[in-house]
């Protein structure tokens, strides 16, 4: 009693007397605690009857006495349920734990299920009121009452049951039948799994069910008795040990754990199929497996699931399969399991925690001796085969030995019923590449072939005939199995050549190596399958491709016996070989007169057509002719003699005419040629032309042969055939000309000569031939061959022998010039040699326009293929050999005039290239940025040739400092003109300043450092400080009225004038330095508040210089006109003023606030864009703005060239993301890009923060956006074609002055909006690779243009629209030409003379690249480079 009124007191039972602010603090505390118990004891379990498990795991964790069998007792009573277990009884300790929240005695202790202490207050969920009776401790827990559930109440009314701890509930009616419900449906299979409860025995309604545990070798039999009927239940339990997890802070340091399967078997140990319960000692619920599973997992409060994050119980998940597997050893021992043990293999799992078992099972499986085949062991599914192909006696065909390390599964497995597991298994059925390749192996065992009945082998054939029905590619392997037996006992395969079922000819050579098949009959499949592998009958045709064949593979080595036999048979059977011989020419070897083997096409013979015996082809030829054997074969004057001629010439190629062989007269062809007599030759020629000619017509080489073959002509000279002509009636009165000696010239049979280039009229040829005779000699009329030309140019228009025409200039040097006027001597030049008109400097090409006046003259020579005009690339060609030569030597005069007159060209070519509306190949000149094509003037060398990559100096503007270093320092020599030296480089502007030698080049007045020294002391001049001060006012007027002006950002207010003995200025480049004597000198001295420029006159000066020299020295300084500072230093103080005011020139009063804020930004004395920028808020028109800012930007946009460094990789997959809510962002560069897989949809990353991250402090933004707009537009202009005012999208555009009467009117998703017609915004953002995937495709690029005063490095700002644009824009399969890309241009140092724009192609995917990143959330996204 004692004890329970301790614990009263601990939970703030006590009384308080005069104290009411403790009372009622500890009143608060227990009202408290009572509601989390109310809450806890409704939510603890979704069951009212769950307390019912945890009585039963209590009674299993407690500790009973020796001989004692743990038994629980659970008893329904009228308004009562009461729960005994005869355990040892209870201590103080737990009846502390009882009446605390989770305060368990039994947390972290192995073998021990209760873990959290408050499982006991799930009897409040069904019980109001509940007595504790153990030992000697009685009382009992009041829900209704403060605190009910956990303070006790101490009480005498319940007796003690000796031996046994009672519980007692107190129910209600409803509750009472709820309860009968549930006890009646108390399963026994609740003990299955518990450790040391081995009895229960249930009570109600007078009824009594009770349920024992007992167990056999490794199975647990569960009984049951309920209303005198007794049932039984069998499971075959294994155990597995599993490594834990002992970090776990609920199983601290325990490292071992036991996983439990039990798998419901009949009591005749026949697997119960269906689905149960995972346990943690206590049913959990059902995952879908066919086997319970017991394990300690660790689960929540409700103890109704298991908790699917700790490591615990993923260990022991993950153990299952490993525990099945072990099972398995029992399943094989067991005749009932042996074969129907994988019925247990889940397949319905589909918990996401769970689901792993079922996969990896499988995986555990496959690779496992499970599956008993055939041969009596147990081997991995992957290497069983079911289902093998059988013969009529259903046995499998194929014996196991020659199956590859592949096995049959024991007929004892119900494969209707198990198929489709252990399918999923790896069991496979024998497939027909088993069955093929079985037999491949089975065949190298000729042996085991014989000892098989035609039974066996027409069902393998069978079978295999049924596998080329289904598959017909597997044709080639089976054509490799030896299957097919031949006459004389071998067995061979279908590739074996020439292969017959049964000869039906008795002709057939005796030489042919033809096998022949065993007899077979037709209709078996046997026969079927040979036929279908290509196995024939032996036929004419079978034979003749068999002799075909045999003379395709033989050489000269050939047995000779029986060639003519092989050429009878084909002769003999050519009606029947139809489809063999038509269309088909035969070389066969056959024997030549002289005894050899030749190859029939090699072979000549005489054909009867020919009449004239004397030109027979025997009789002059020198070549092998057929043995005279064939043509004894048919008598002479038989009929089938002619066509026995016909046949060997048709069908065997032999020749009966000179041949033509590979496009070139054959070897005897020619020997013909040199060999007769002209007047014999012809006669040849005539008779054999009608079938030689269409070869040699064909034949270009050949017929170019044949045309310069030397002949005799009538008048004792010798021409090639082709300078020849014929004596017709028309020409034989032109004594002069050389004609063939032929009878009867008129003959209509003669005409074929004119196609060996035979004249037989006056036409082209006539003159053609003149021409080339004259050709061959040096010394020629130029009036005779101008006159040949334009009668050539005659025929050419009339149309007659255009063809040999250009042909005769292409292929000989026919046309006579002078390479240079002031060269008088003439030459025979080709085609190549010459051009009609090219540039001055070119030497390689002949020009001809000068020398050939006659229009017409220009139609031929063009006409016959002369180039009108030179590629400009030719210059490249031009100066490349000098370059080479000349580079590191002094020139010679010739050659500086040569490069002069090869650069002016280049520079001509450079300028009519920039004023083409289109684009022309300008890519040679990039070869020549490496090249020596400049002439300089070197120190070392003199005048030498040097390339833009090497170090020289263009002169500056004025030529003194040319004229200082010259001698000292490479310059740049000014070209040739008119035979002397230019006066500057204007002739070679356009070369200077192209992009390919621009930026290497440097001018005098960027590289030399000039300082200026005084000699003497310095003596202030009082007198022309003061004069020069008054006139500061004006001064500043200048400059802050000019543009330029204001870009010198220098600004005084007061002059001081010093006079020292001398001035000295040293001018310094590289390490040469030289000095001059000056008259003046200017500095600039500053502080904090202000400039003061100091002027050092040389005592040498005169007073009527100075003024003079000032000025100009001022104005360059101060980058105004000297005119206007001489103005503003001599003329009258007042009359200046007056002018000044008349020309608009403001007093410095009214630029007193600009002029302080120009001053405040002076820092390295760079000069700042002319632009004044007010606020945008203040109601002014911002087009007077922009009207000094326009002609820098545009020249700035003209200069700028759209050259990345980079391209952008599209080497990424992803979805689009827009972002979230109405946030806008700011992003800023990430160390290095990472290429990543961006999900769809997310939220985009958070900002990162740092220390020195500020917001975008731009102003004036629509003022910097309007500059930076038409910036961009001028960058797109100049690098991109057919770019306008048009694609300019913005509303921006109405600022500028020149758009103000033309905004952009309707809606646009960015400042840009560009259709990419030709691909070369593709090219530049993601190179040529891309541009070529996407062509012609290209998508419409959509820019906007992001602005900042400040450099690259700033942040700049992106609205919500813009990255929504952005997001949706981003392009989703790289391989896919995107419709649509969007694309920042970010521009900085807007103000700056040298601005700078970089180009950001897909920025969405850039975020997520890591090329920007958020960096703020606030009104706008900054993002920076």
């Amino acid at each position: 009693m004692d004890l329970i009124e301790g614990i009263r007191r601990e939970l703030g039972f006590i009384q308080v007397n005069g104290q009411p602010g403790v009372a009622a603090a500890i009143r608060e505390l227990r009202g408290n605690l009572a509601r989390a118990l109310n809450s806890l004891s409704d939510e603890l379990y979704s069951k009212t009857t769950h307390f019912l498990l945890e009585f039963i795991q209590n009674a299993d964790d407690n500790k009973y006495a020796p001989g004692n069998a743990p038994t629980l007792n659970i008893s329904l009573e009228p308004g009562w349920l009461v729960i005994q277990c005869n355990e040892l009884g209870f201590n103080e300790e737990n009846v502390k734990a009882l009446c605390k929240i989770g305060a368990s005695t039994k947390k972290n202790q192995k073998g021990y299920i209760g873990e959290k202490g408050i499982g006991f207050k799930a009897v409040f969920k069904i019980a109001d009121v509940v007595y504790v009776l153990s030992r000697q401790y009685s009382f009992y827990f009041d829900k209704n009452q403060e605190l009910g559930m956990i303070a006790p109440i101490w009480t005498k009314q319940q007796a003690v049951r000796r031996g046994w701890t009672t519980f007692r509930l107190k129910l209600t009616d409803d509750n009472v039948r709820h309860m009968t419900y549930h006890l009646n449906h108390i399963q026994p299979s609740l003990l299955l799994f518990l450790r040391k409860l081995r009895q229960v025995e249930v009570t109600y309604e007078g009824k009594k069910i009770c349920f024992y545990r007992t167990e056999s070798r490794a199975d647990i039999i569960l009984t049951s008795t309920r209303d005198g009927v007794e049932e039984t239940e069998r499971y075959l339990v294994v155990k597995h040990k599993v490594k834990t997890w002992p970090e776990d802070s609920k199983r601290w340091g325990i490292t071992e754990s036991q996983l439990v399967l039990a798998f419901p078997l009949s009591m005749d140990e026949m697997p119960i199929v269906q689905d149960q319960e995972v346990y943690a000692f206590l049913p959990l619920r059902n995952y879908g497996f066919k086997f319970m599973i017991q394990g300690d997992f660790l689960t929540p409060s409700s103890r109704e699931d298991i908790l699917s994050d700790l490591k615990w119980n993923i260990t022991l998940r993950d153990a299952i399969p490993k525990a099945f597997a072990q099972a398995i050893s029992e399943f094989k021992l067991r005749p009932s399991l042996q074969f129907r043990w994988m019925r247990f293999i889940p397949d319905g799992v589909s918990d996401s925690f769970m689901k792993p078992v079922q996969d990896n099972l499988f995986e555990e499986l496959r690779q496992e001796p499970i599956i008993l085949c055939s041969d009596g062991e147990y081997h991995p599914p992957v290497a069983v085969l079911m289902e093998p192909y059988c013969g009529p006696d259903r046995n499998p065909l194929i014996p196991t030995r020659f199956l590859k390390e592949r096995f049959y599964i024991s007929t004892q497995y119900d494969l209707e019923t198990d198929r489709a597991v252990l399918l999923a298994l790896g069991v496979r059925p024998m497939s027909r590449d088993d069955f093929v390749s079985g037999l491949g192996e089975m065949y190298n065992e000729s042996s085991f072939l014989g000892e098989q009945d035609e039974t066996w082998h027409e069902s393998v054939c069978s079978h295999l005939l049924d596998i080329l029905d289904a598959e017909e590619h597997r044709q080639w392997s089976i054509k490799s199995l030896k299957i097919i037996p031949l006459i004389d006992g071998s067995w061979v395969s279908s590739w074996l050549p020439n292969i017959h079922f049964n000869p039906s000819t008795a002709d057939i050579p005796l030489d042919l190596g033809v096998y022949f098949v065993h007899p077979l009959d037709p209709p078996s499949a046997r026969y079927r399958l040979f036929q279908r592998m290509g196995i024939k009958e032996a036929e004419p045709e079978g034979i003749a491709r068999r002799i075909l064949d045999i003379h395709a593979k033989a050489d000269e080595n050939i047995n000779r016996i029986a060639l003519i036999a092989h050429v009878r048979y084909l002769f003999d059977h050519r009606n029947e070989l139809e489809s063999v011989l038509t269309n088909q020419s035969l070389t066969l070897w056959v024997s030549t007169g002289d005894g050899n083997v030749l190859r029939s096409s090699d072979l000549y013979m005489d054909h009867p057509r020919y009449q004239d015996s004397e030109l027979s082809l025997s009789q002059f030829l020198k070549a092998p002719f057929i043995s005279a054997e064939y043509m004894g074969l048919y008598p002479a004057d038989s009929k089938d003699f002619k066509t026995w001629c016909n046949w060997l010439q048709d069908q065997l190629g032999i020749q009966t005419t000179p041949r033509v062989v590979e496009g070139a007269l054959s070897p005897e062809f020619s020997t013909i040629l040199q060999s007769l007599k002209t007047a014999q030759l012809l006669r040849v020629l005539k008779q054999y032309w009608p079938d030689v000619s269409e070869r040699v017509v064909n034949s270009p080489e050949a017929l170019a042969e044949l045309r310069a073959t030397q002949v005799t002509c009538t008048n004792g000279k010798t021409e090639k055939l082709e300078a020849t002509f014929l004596a017709t009636t028309k020409l034989v009165k032109y004594d002069d000309l050389p004609f063939l000696p032929v009878v009867d010239a008129d003959d209509a049979s003669w005409q074929f000569l004119d196609q060996l280039g035979v004249s037989l009229k006056l036409d082209g040829a006539y003159s053609l031939k003149r021409l080339v005779r004259l050709s061959e000699s040096p010394d020629v009329k130029t009036d005779e061959v101008t006159e040949l030309y334009m009668q050539l140019q005659i025929r050419l228009e009339e149309g007659d022998n255009t063809k040999a025409i250009r042909q005769a200039f292409k292929r000989y040097k026919l046309i006579l010039c002078t390479r240079d006027k002031l060269q008088k001597k003439q030459e025979w030049l080709g085609l190549s040699d010459v051009v009609w008109v090219a540039p001055i400097s070119v030497q390689s090409k002949c020009q001809l326009a000068w020398q050939y006046t006659h229009p017409r003259l220009k139609l031929f020579f063009i006409a016959v293929g002369v180039a009108p005009d030179c590629s400009p690339e030719i210059l490249l060609h031009e100066i490349k050999p000098i370059a080479a030569e000349w580079k590191g030597k002094t020139l010679t005069n010739e050659i500086y005039r040569r490069v002069s007159d090869i650069l002016l060209d280049i520079d001509k070519v450079l300028y009519y290239a920039s004023r083409r509306s289109k684009p022309i190949p300008m890519g040679w000149i990039y070869a020549l940025r490496n090249e020596a094509i400049f002439p300089v003037n070197t120190p070392d060398l003199g005048l030498t040739l040097m390339s833009a990559t090497d170090t020289f100096y263009l002169p500056d503007r004025t030529g003194a400092l040319a004229q200082l270093f010259a001698g000292h320092v490479p310059i740049i020599a000014n070209p040739v003109w008119v035979d002397k030296p230019a006066k500057s480089l204007q002739l070679i502007k356009y070369i200077l300043e192209h992009d390919e030698f621009k930026p290497y080049l440097k001018c005098l007045d960027q590289v030399v450092k000039g300082q200026t020294h005084a000699v003497g002391k310095r003596v202030r001049d009082a007198g022309l400080s003061k004069r020069y001060t008054e006139r500061v006012g004006l001064i500043r007027r200048l400059l802050l009225y000019t543009p330029a002006g204001r870009q010198s950002r220098v600004f005084f207010r007061e002059i001081s004038v010093h006079r020292v003995d001398n001035v000295e200025t040293s001018y310094t480049i590289d390490s040469v330095t030289r000095s001059i004597p000056d008259q003046l000198a200017l500095e600039i001295q500053r502080n904090k508040t202000s400039e003061e420029l100091i002027i050092i006159i040389s005592n040498s000066c005169r007073a009527d210089v100075r003024d003079m020299i000032l000025s100009k020295k001022m104005a360059q300084l101060l980058a105004l006109e000297p005119a206007a500072v001489h103005l503003a230093l001599t003329n009258n103080l007042d009359a200046v003023e007056t002018l000044f005011n008349h020309l608009a020139i403001a007093p410095v009063a009214d630029y007193q606030e600009e002029e302080e804020e120009l001053y405040a930004t002076v820092d390295d004395g760079s000069g700042a864009l002319p632009v004044t920028f007010e606020n945008p808020n203040a109601g002014h028109d911002l087009s007077d703005v922009f009207i000094s800012a326009e002609p820098q930007l545009r020249e700035a946009g003209f200069r700028a060239k759209l050259t990345p460094a980079k391209k952008y990789a599209l080497n990424y997959k992803f979805g689009a993301s827009g972002a979230g809510g109405n946030r806008d962002q700011t992003f800023m560069p990430a160390s290095q890009a990472t290429a990543i897989n961006i999900p769809s949809p997310t939220n985009y990353p958070a900002p990162s923060i740092d220390g020195t991250w500020q917001s975008p402090t731009d102003s004036n933004t629509a003022i910097l956006d309007t500059l930076g707009e038409f910036y961009v537009l001028e960058v797109l202009r100049k690098n991109l074609p057919g770019v306008g005012v048009e694609h300019w999208t913005s509303e921006l555009r109405k600022h500028m002055p020149e758009y103000k009467d033309r905004p952009f009117e309707g809606t646009a998703r960015a400042a840009f909006t560009y259709q990419d017609t030709e691909g070369k915004f593709t090219e530049i953002l993601y190179g040529l690779k891309v541009r070529d995937r996407w062509n012609p495709r290209w998508p419409t690029y959509h820019v906007d243009v992001k602005t900042t005063e400040g450099p690259m490095k700033d942040y700049f700002r992106m609205t919500k629209e813009n990255f929504d644009t952005a997001a949706e824009l981003t392009i989703s399969d790289p391989n896919v030409a995107p419709t649509d890309v969007y694309v920042l241009v970010r521009v900085a140092d807007i103000k700056q003379p040298e601005r700078s724009f970089r180009l950001l192609p897909d920025p969405h995917r850039l975020l997520y690249d890591k090329q920007i990143g958020v960096k703020s959330f606030l009104t706008s996204m900054s993002v920076v480079l």
